[in-house]
């Protein structure tokens, strides 16, 4: 049996370790085949996570605060790219408002200089009118001629009894009255003819302001709750008693209107400084010109009064 070298080969042939417990075999313990695949694809696993968690941490480097299941990771990494668009939004949004803070408050400003401009020119001309004025001198003494008395023949052949002549002394004061008058209306004279020469030019200055400007295709409004733009349609309706038009908004739109209006307004102040010295020409002209630059504001108010009409007639439309 034992000396048969192909007994071992036997199928019958067990080993004595598979059912009595050996001593040997306990020390060294073998895995199984079993254990060993799991404990592999373990390795495989935390191999697998400890990847992916670096990559995440390479991604989001200032969420400390992460989960470490792969879905948490997802979702921690969406919210933070979500935050950071909404950051970026918010910081767009306060730029835009900012600058039209700043839009705003130089179109305040604007208007308020020209405002202070404007009653600056109105004392200008009522200190330059007051100046221009003559005060009325005190009318000269009238002269009293002296009675001449009745000369005989007698009389004036005896020089010691004649009365001296008051005549050089009447003529010296006729001859300053008549000064004074010529003064006075060559004075007049001068100043009607610089009260036409600035009406001329008034009037030179209003022509060209009136060929410079261009009726505005677009107009904005501002409203109680926001700021209204109104493209002007090429027909205009007529405006009607129960039309409530807002005010016009100060911003870069409507920039050259205000321009234009608060030239025209310049203009009638320096209208209203020129003196006519009581000559009707002047007082005539005078009021011809202002006549003509009154017309154009109120041409210019009825045009954005009438774009607003045509917005609100399309809008209930």
């Amino acid at each position: 049996m034992f000396g048969n070298p192909f007994y071992n080969l036997h199928s019958s042939y067990y080993d004595p370790a598979d059912y009595y417990g050996s001593p040997y075999y306990a020390r060294v313990p073998r895995p199984s085949i079993d254990r060993r695949r799991a404990l592999a694809q373990q390795q495989a696993l935390k191999q697998e996570y400890a990847q992916r968690y670096a990559e995440m941490l390479q991604r989001a480097r200032y969420l400390p605060d992460e989960d470490d299941s792969d879905e948490d990771v997802n979702w921690a990494y969406r919210d933070a790219l979500e935050q950071r668009r909404a950051y970026e939004r918010r910081q767009q949004e306060e730029k835009i408002t900012n600058q039209r803070r700043k839009e705003q408050e130089a179109l305040e400003q604007l208007a308020r200089k020209q405002q202070e401009e404007r009653q600056e020119s109105i004392q200008q001309a009522r200190r330059q009118e007051a100046q221009n004025r003559p005060d009325q001198p005190p009318p000269p003494p009238r002269a009293q001629s002296p009675e001449h008395p009745i000369q005989t023949l007698s009389e004036t052949s005896t020089p010691l009894q004649r009365s001296p002549s008051p005549a050089p002394a009447a003529e010296s004061a006729n001859r300053e009255d008549r000064n004074q008058e010529h003064k006075d209306d060559s004075g007049t004279i001068s100043r009607v003819q610089d009260a036409l020469l600035t009406l001329h030019n008034l009037a030179a200055e209003f022509d060209t302001l009136r060929k410079s400007f261009t009726l505005p295709t677009v107009i904005d409004f501002q409203t109680s709750q926001s700021i209204v733009s109104v493209t002007v349609p090429p027909s205009l309706p007529a405006i009607t008693s129960d039309t409530d038009t807002p005010k016009l908004a100060y911003n870069q739109t409507n920039y050259a209107l205000h321009n234009y209006m608060e030239s025209l307004n310049r203009l009638l102040i320096k209208l209203d400084g020129v003196d006519s010295w009581g000559e009707q020409s002047v007082r005539k002209t005078r009021r011809s010109l202002v006549g003509d630059v009154e017309n154009e504001a109120s041409r210019l108010e009825t045009h954005w009064k009438q774009a607003w009409a045509a917005h609100v007639a399309d809008t209930e439309q």
